[in-house]
């Protein structure tokens, strides 16, 4: 967003990218908007002016939503897709106006101009990605491990997803999945299972339980019909990035090869089992990889070890606010350092001896 979010296209150009782009969506659909904008009698400079590009943007929208509408009602993923695009669209043509007009000023008002738009729409967008799930959520989650890559607003939400998502199964539907997976009632599996959810992310959900053999497990629950809607939110994020900043698609390319494998929850447990078998007989002295219980696994339920503890990123913050205390600094203070030498491009130095002292490792 902002600077980044922005490309240097013309707002005409954009227009007309954005049309192309929803065509490419569903090409039967016959989106008209383009039409619509040649013989509407609205110039590109008339939108540069007022509340027009918003109002011109949701227009543009709601025509291709009209024209869509008679698809739209057996098939979701050109629905959320529609979704997708009546709400990103006019954000993006608002950013759009916005560096038209701040174009020439001193940078202190480029930056304040932005800051309000950030505020503006930061929570639209973590509505619509709460809503529609999916990949939509994936891509929250993946972006917001790098702390720079988006602005606070937006970064803020996107952390969030990583451990407090609203789970999006009910009790018995989570039941239905797993007992069709089983071929048998939960009851004959588990002695105990727990309905409320540990934790809910973009494909599945996960519910501790016990074994009959009173094996402490969690269950991971896929999401019924994920995988068509992830590929419907890769497609339209896809022409999304197409019309804002073509020069990535590269990058999403490559993220949709990967995050299109994860839809089989069988290969998750094997290679889970692969990488248990390598790394226990000589490093389970210090580590613990949760083993699966393979023959209660399938394409969409995973039954694996509970291993109680803290989540990764706590426990990783608790080790380096102890090395922090050891030089005499916060662990606020030293991620602060981290981040400025990182922005300068330096060398970043670790303190090995204490990290060492720390772990018991011998160096």
């Amino acid at each position: 967003f902002g600077n980044r979010f922005a490309s240097q296209m013309s707002l005409r150009a954009a227009f007309t990218r954005v049309f192309e782009a929803a065509a490419r969506t569903k090409a039967s659909t016959q989106f008209r908007a383009a039409r619509y904008y040649r013989t509407s009698g609205i110039s590109s400079s008339s939108v540069l002016h007022g509340g027009a590009p918003l109002r011109l943007a949701q227009i543009m929208t709601a025509t291709g939503l009209a024209a869509g509408g008679v698809y739209t009602y057996n098939e979701p993923g050109l629905q959320r897709s529609l979704q997708f695009w009546f709400r990103a669209f006019p954000i993006f043509c608002h950013y759009k106006v916005t560096e038209y007009r701040v174009s020439g000023k001193p940078l202190e008002d480029q930056l304040a101009a932005y800051e309000l738009l950030h505020d503006r729409y930061a929570p639209t967008v973590e509505a619509l990605v709460l809503k529609l799930r999916g990949f939509y959520l994936k891509s929250a989650q993946f972006v917001a491990i790098m702390d720079d890559f988006l602005p606070p607003q937006y970064m803020s939400f996107c952390k969030r997803t990583q451990d407090s998502v609203p789970t999006s199964m009910t009790s018995e539907q989570v039941r239905s999945v797993v007992e069709t997976s089983l071929g048998r009632p939960i009851g004959e599996v588990f002695c105990m299972w727990e309905d409320e959810p540990l934790g809910a992310a973009s494909i599945g959900q996960v519910h501790r339980g016990r074994l009959k053999d009173g094996r402490e497990v969690v269950v991971k629950v896929m999401y019924p019909g994920v995988e068509r809607l992830f590929r419907w939110d890769l497609k339209s994020l896809k022409d999304f990035v197409w019309l804002a900043q073509p020069q990535h698609l590269p990058e999403l390319d490559e993220i949709e090869r990967q995050f299109l494998t994860e839809f089989d929850y069988r290969k998750e447990a094997q290679n889970l089992e692969k990488v248990r078998q390598n790394v226990m007989p000589k490093w389970g002295h210090r580590v613990v990889i949760p083993k699966p219980v393979l023959d209660l696994c399938s394409e969409q339920v995973l039954v694996m070890q509970h291993l109680p503890g803290k989540k990764l990123t706590d426990g990783i913050r608790e080790h380096y606010r102890k090395i922090a205390s050891q030089v005499g600094r916060t662990l606020e203070e030293l991620e602060a350092e981290q981040k400025e030498r990182i922005l300068r491009g330096d060398k970043i130095k670790r303190s090995v001896a204490a990290e060492a002292a720390l772990t018991n490792l011998q160096t």
